[in-house]
């Protein structure tokens, strides 16, 4: 089991950062949704700062969309500048994990109090879960919550979001260490990437399990149906009873304990977090705490108009007066 307080932004913020001064750390992207927690915050009496990272796109990706990408990332650096001072870092889309290792030492370098706000809206996963680890281990925070503010309803793009995957591979900070792991479970997304040849690697023992998100509207429940689909050659066999799970969007928590349902029954799981981030924000908690691995097909190319707009913003209590919400294994 998983003691993970989460909720609203407005109610966690009152219950566990109210008198309590705290950093905002937040991903400069070209979604418009990245500027909405570090303003939201700017006006809170508590803030010490806030640091954003900006990830800036590959260049020579098919389709090369990298120009429009950072000249919307410049219209959103000005937003935040207009609201709030802010220091920036930056890093490529595909930072190895040394670099990595380097953003997260010059974060907690940058650190002047012990509580931190962690918006993951916009970083991408690769980011986001080794910062989430690194975090976790570090006695520098003692207090974290991490944010996530969902699209407004209908705000994904209806064509392809991602493109250009790169080959299958562990996320940085969660390479194999379970030999005989023999269950892979899928978050599942709205695109295929190269999802098929994950499933081909790692999905051969037994069927692989897949949880899926239910959001405000169908639409978003055909296409990772589609996905699926696509994923398995229309195999209806893989979606057998027992080997999928539908749990909300935002509901971190309910991923980690269908997790731990799923891992007693295997000699290890497998995960592959190709879905919405609270649901990777699980896998990752999971991954963490059962030295599990995590797979991934990282995008190189993004689609400008990903999403437009935002909504609700849930925040999870990760970490608290030095206590997390699970325990990293050495």
């Amino acid at each position: 089991m998983i003691r993970l307080p989460w909720g609203l932004l407005d109610n966690i913020a009152q219950r566990y950062l109210a008198g309590r001064r705290f950093t905002v750390v937040g991903c400069v992207s070209f979604e418009e949704r990245c500027v909405r927690v570090p303003v939201v915050m700017a006006s809170s009496q508590e803030r010490a700062k806030t640091i954003m990272v900006r990830v800036n796109p590959t260049e020579g990706a098919y389709p090369d969309n990298s120009l429009e990408l950072a000249r919307r990332m410049d219209v959103h650096e000005s937003l935040l500048a207009a609201e709030s001072d802010y220091t920036q870092l930056e890093a490529p889309l595909l930072a190895t994990e040394d670099e990595l290792i380097d953003l997260a030492d010059n974060l907690l370098a940058e650190l002047d109090c012990e509580t931190m706000l962690l918006d993951i809206s916009c970083f991408p996963k690769r980011f986001f879960c080794f910062l989430l680890k690194q975090l976790l281990r570090a006695s520098e925070v003692s207090t974290l919550v991490v944010s996530y503010t969902q699209a407004r309803p209908g705000g994904y793009a209806a064509g392809r979001l991602s493109l250009d995957p790169i080959a299958s591979d562990h996320l940085p900070g969660f390479a194999p260490m379970i030999a005989d792991a023999d269950t892979l479970v899928i978050a599942m997304g709205f695109e295929p990437l190269s999802l098929a040849s994950v499933v081909e690697l790692y999905g051969k023992q037994q069927r692989p399990k897949l949880l899926f998100s239910f959001p405000a509207n169908g639409r978003s429940f055909r296409r990772q149906w589609d996905t699926a689909r696509q994923i398995f050659n229309g195999d209806v066999r893989a979606f057998a009873p027992g080997s999928t799970a539908v749990i909300a969007a935002w509901d971190a928590e309910q991923v980690f304990e269908q997790l731990e349902r799923w891992n007693t029954d295997s000699a290890g799981l497998i995960l592959g977090p190709f879905g919405a981030k609270p649901h990777t924000l699980g896998m990752a908690l999971f991954a963490i705490q059962e030295s599990a691995t995590l797979y991934y097909t990282q995008p190189k190319a993004y689609s400008p108009d990903y999403s437009v707009g935002y909504a609700e913003t849930w925040a999870y209590v990760i970490k608290r007066d030095g206590s997390p919400c699970v325990r990293p294994k050495d």
